[in-house]
């Protein structure tokens, strides 16, 4: 009785103490362990990743994908695994962390094809290819973009798919396809509703219009792509559409109307902290007060644009120093013509050191890599898993072999065993008839 009564009181402990552990599991994380899809939904909802970003928040917004991460491993809700695991890519590529994001992108989108999204596992291919493209390595990002639409469902998500057709064409147009780049890029405007899709692809048709010539087809794409208005996730290219539409207004020799839009873009480049075009909006505002005969303040548009040169318009670089010399030539200012002579010399001996780009060959080589890692271990899930199933049935067929040779052996021993005691009796009867025949033992 006593021994009963100890048992029950050891399980009533034993459950509260279970309970008491969840519940200071879950004050800890302040949610609770156990937890549906349509909770996480909630909680993810409820926060704005958006604005988080603007505030450079990743820190915070790291933790919380990480919390999200762990209550969906926790009730084995993978398609939350890889929104948590999505959002942690989309946060670090925001901070520029590209190797980062591009982990945490296979690995979301592993995450959504176990959990048959394909929806967001073309999602996750798309953000893999964008990281691809931006390193130039354009057939790597291709497959993933290609890969991305034959993820998509039949009712896919059309802004998605818009977004996957406009980077096709933009790799086409990297590499000089202008036709089969607008194709794509018009298939994408017509499907898409987002703006900030609307407005990355109007620029990238405004670019191909202008390098064929048709500089009034290009003003009317990035007029329109202004038209659309500011939104963070389509900063860049908001103010690059200034900045090419007054590049384009200097070549048509309206001057004013081009030095409005420049001035645009240099206050929209600093305020977002984007220093690429800085040199090209910089470069034509000098070409203007040069053509007004202003030097001097040519000469400080040219050393501002000069803060900002880049590798990728190395003529557009090289037209900079040469003409900032120039006015410093006929100024006879040779102190200042001398420092930035050696600047320029600076720059074409890092430009000589940069022809075979180490540093991009080692970040595509550390991309690849990982990518490597990840398919090793899809082909090791799928060699290990037939592999499991053979042992399976290796081991089943060697014990039938085992049972069976035991049966038989078992059958073998009980016929021995018949055969011993059938001799036994047949001893037997032989000496009790002997005994009666003769009446001595026939072993005397």
């Amino acid at each position: 009785m006593w021994k009963r009564i100890k048992i029950v009181g050891m399980l009533i402990l034993a459950g509260h103490c279970w309970i008491a552990a969840n519940d200071l599991y879950a004050s800890t994380n302040d949610m609770p362990v156990k937890v549906s899809a349509d909770y996480i939904s909630q909680i993810y909802e409820s926060v704005d990743v958006l604005e988080l970003l603007q505030e450079n928040k990743h820190d915070e917004l790291i933790q919380f994908a990480d919390s999200i991460l762990l209550l969906a491993n926790n009730n084995k809700l993978t398609f939350w695994e890889g929104r948590a695991n999505y959002l942690k890519a989309y946060v670090s590529e925001d901070r520029g962390e590209s190797v980062n994001a591009l982990r945490w992108y296979l690995t979301a989108k592993d995450d959504f094809v176990r959990a048959s999204d394909f929806e967001w596992a073309g999602k996750s291919s798309n953000s893999i290819g964008a990281l691809f493209y931006s390193l130039k390595d354009y057939e790597k990002a291709l497959n993933y973009f290609l890969e991305s639409i034959a993820y998509r469902p039949a009712d896919s998500d059309q802004n998605s798919l818009a977004r996957v057709k406009s980077n096709i064409g933009k790799i086409y147009l990297e590499q000089g396809d202008y036709e089969l780049s607008k194709l794509y890029l018009n298939e994408a405007l017509k499907i898409t509703q987002s703006d900030v899709t609307k407005q990355n692809i109007l620029i990238e048709l405004g670019r191909i219009s202008s390098t064929a010539g048709d500089q009034q087809m290009a003003i009317q794409y990035y007029e329109d792509a202004i038209a659309l208005g500011y939104n963070y996730r389509s900063r860049r290219a908001y103010a690059h559409a200034y900045t090419n539409l007054g590049s384009i207004f200097f070549e048509r020799g309206e001057y004013s109307r081009a030095e409005d839009l420049l001035n645009v873009s240099v206050d929209l480049l600093g305020q977002y902290d984007l220093n690429d075009q800085k040199l090209t909006s910089y470069y034509f505002l000098a070409s203007i007060e040069k053509q007004r005969k202003d030097l001097s303040a040519a000469t400080q548009f040219y050393d501002a644009g000069l803060q900002y040169f880049n590798f990728e318009e190395p003529e557009l670089t090289e037209s900079c120093f040469d003409e900032y010399l120039q006015i410093l030539f006929d100024k006879a200012d040779w102190p200042k013509y001398a420092e930035v002579n050696k600047r320029y010399n600076n720059y074409l001996k890092q430009r000589a050191e940069k022809a075979n780009d180490y540093a991009l060959l080692e970040q595509r080589y550390n991309f690849r890599q990982i990518e490597q890692e990840y398919l090793d271990q899809r082909a090791q899930a799928q060699v290990s898993t037939p592999n499991y199933f053979m042992n399976i049935l290796w081991g089943v067929g060697l014990l039938g072999i085992l049972l069976t040779l035991g049966y038989y052996m078992h059958q073998a021993q009980q016929r021995k065993d018949q055969l011993n005691k059938m001799k036994k009796n047949a001893a037997a009867a032989y000496m009790d008839a002997y005994e009666f025949l003769y009446g001595d033992d026939p072993e005397a």
